[in-house]
């Protein structure tokens, strides 16, 4: 890291003329799925504190960091239990090259499984209606909000999205790119001023959090208390 700050501060001084979006290192904190979860997080806690503020009723999904593999299911039940985390819960890995390869774990059993990454930060799962994500797209000043596809309704006691009951105990739900799949209706959906003017607090508020010119939130309203909760930043999205 520190190579690589000073080449781009050498390829700065050379080239004055050249416009920098955003520096390697904020970038490189967003990059970090961890990272940018404990960032945005805190920065939220924060703001929650503060009479009157537009993000007090904005916050970001439980989560918790697992480095290694669970020995048994009395050790998984334990972390979970400690990190304060409910079932089910999305498994997001770090490695770069893996970060589509998303999973429901539904139970403490899911914990065990061998197919998942020795790496990961699981999210817990919120509860949201529409099968609809929010993402809020931010460049400079301007930002452009659109509705994409979500995880349908689930529990730790709801079936497997693909499972009959016949396959009970079941196994984690591999989805991988849930956004990329159409949703009927999901689009079409109008946005009500309340809640455009919530998600453009959101992208100024991440926007100085963050400090980056460039980037996306994904969000989604949680059923019953109409919360709006933060689930993913991504740099450069696509």
């Amino acid at each position: 890291p520190g190579i690589g700050k000073k080449i781009f501060q050498t390829l700065k001084t050379r080239n004055p003329k050249v416009v920098i979006v955003d520096s390697p290192e904020a970038a490189r904190k967003v990059s970090d799925r961890h990272e940018h979860s404990i960032l945005v997080d805190s920065y939220l806690k924060k703001k929650m504190g503060e009479d009157g503020d537009d993000m007090s009723d904005v916050g970001f999904a439980p989560f918790a960091y697992c480095g290694s593999r669970f020995e048994n299911l009395e050790e998984a039940r334990e972390w979970a239990r400690n990190e304060g985390l409910r079932f089910p819960l999305i498994c997001k890995p770090m490695d770069p090259a893996k970060e589509h390869d998303l999973c429901v774990v539904f139970g403490p059993h899911g914990l065990l499984d061998g197919n998942l990454p020795e790496k990961a930060v699981f999210q817990q799962y919120v509860p949201h209606e529409n099968r609809r994500m929010f993402k809020v797209y931010i460049l400079g000043d301007e930002f452009m909000i659109t509705q994409r596809a979500s995880l349908p309704r689930l529990s730790e006691h709801t079936d497997h999205p693909s499972s009959t009951a016949a396959s009970r105990p079941r196994g984690n739900w591999y989805y991988g790119r849930i956004s990329a799949k159409a949703v009927d209706g999901v689009e079409g959906i109008q946005l009500d001023s309340g809640l455009k003017k919530r998600l453009i607090s959101v992208a100024d508020n991440m926007r100085s959090a963050l400090g980056l010119r460039m980037f996306n939130v994904d969000a989604v309203l949680e059923v019953g208390t109409n919360q709006l909760f933060i689930v993913d930043v991504n740099y450069f999205p696509g």
